[in-house]
């Protein structure tokens, strides 16, 4: 299995990338989604893949996976495309897999801290949020 790189898309007028790195990694059991803006108006193609390469992860016989997404602001679609990333996770978790989220929020972004309360409610996965200050 190989690594999964998404890289971070730049603009020039701006000063943060207008999308996140992402890496995962089966060598090392973990994955983040990390840096910069979500900001696409059509995240679903990175999704897909994301969701893919964990399928794939899991098929091959690995159990435990951590996955890091630390964003600096997302929009409301990558909102509802990153809800469905940790339900996707969470039906790998009920099927007995050790998976593993943690979500970084910084402590002025309520949007991001609301998402992070949502998903401590419904009680899936192993959803650790930490608050960055």
């Amino acid at each position: 299995m190989t690594t999964l790189c998404i890289p971070q898309i730049f603009a020039a007028n701006r000063k943060r990338a207008y999308s996140p790195l992402v890496l995962l990694s089966a060598t090392r059991k973990r994955g983040v989604i990390w840096g910069g803006d979500a900001t696409h108006e059509n995240p679903s193609e990175d999704f897909a893949r994301i969701e893919a390469w964990i399928e794939e992860f899991f098929a091959e016989g690995n159990t435990d996976f951590r996955l890091q997404i630390k964003l600096y602001y997302f929009n409301t679609t990558t909102s509802k495309f990153l809800t469905d990333l940790i339900l996707f996770c969470n039906q790998h978790y009920r099927a007995g897999r050790n998976i593993t989220v943690v979500w970084w929020f910084f402590e002025d972004d309520i949007d991001a801290e609301e998402f992070a309360d949502e998903f401590k409610e419904y009680e899936c996965v192993n959803f650790q949020p930490y608050r960055v200050t």
